[in-house]
């Protein structure tokens, strides 16, 4: 007689705050308006000191568009959610879409530079750091 051992389902919710956690993308950024007689910034920060002592060869020269990527990506994850349903954490254990929209609910997402951008993506909120 063969036998066979069947996989546990992981809970439902679970599987949909992953689903949630993989779909969610960051609020649009906005730029603000600036007061009266200031111009928008157009230039970049100095280079840093780091940012010397590349030698030509290890800076970033050119970005090129791989459109295969987000779907290898996504195959990726895929194959490693397959392979670890059976060892899921709790669901407790997972910054929930709720939690996420509520930490983001608290960020405006207007900025006036680069800076702004920067600032926006490091804000010392209590849960930002579970994201």
């Amino acid at each position: 007689m063969a036998s066979t051992s069947a996989i546990a389902e992981p809970p439902s919710e679970i599987l949909q705050e992953i689903q949630a956690l993989f779909s969610w993308n960051p609020p649009r950024l906005k730029p603000a308006s600036l007061p009266p007689g200031k111009k928008a910034s157009t230039g970049t920060r100095p280079p840093a000191f780091y940012d010397k002592h590349l030698p030509p060869g290890m800076t970033l020269q050119e970005v090129i568009r791989l459109p295969s990527l987000t779907h290898q990506l996504a195959e990726n994850v895929d194959t490693a959610l397959q392979a670890s349903l059976d060892t899921l954490a709790p669901l407790g254990d997972f910054i929930t879409a709720r939690q996420r929209n509520r930490d983001i609910r608290n960020i405006r997402p207007t900025v006036r530079d680069e800076k702004g951008v920067a600032s926006y993506y490091d804000k010392p909120l209590p849960d930002s750091a579970r994201h």
